[in-house]
């Protein structure tokens, strides 16, 4: 997933927080068109927004 490292960095995809927003429709617009990738990030997205909850309540899951 290292080819799309340049495009995040332009479109200020820079820290946790950042990636934690992203959305399919975003990730289509940087440049991740492919299906498979999209998902495999948005499967990444989704468990860091799950531990950055769990972590500003206090806890790790």
């Amino acid at each position: 997933m290292s080819r799309y490292a340049e495009s995040f960095e332009r479109s200020g995809v820079t820290t946790l927080e950042a990636a934690a927003r992203v959305t399919v429709q975003e990730l289509t617009a940087l440049g991740v068109t492919l299906v498979g990738h999209q998902k495999k990030i948005m499967n990444s997205v989704t468990a860091l927004r799950a531990q950055m909850s769990a972590t500003s309540q206090g806890f790790l899951v």
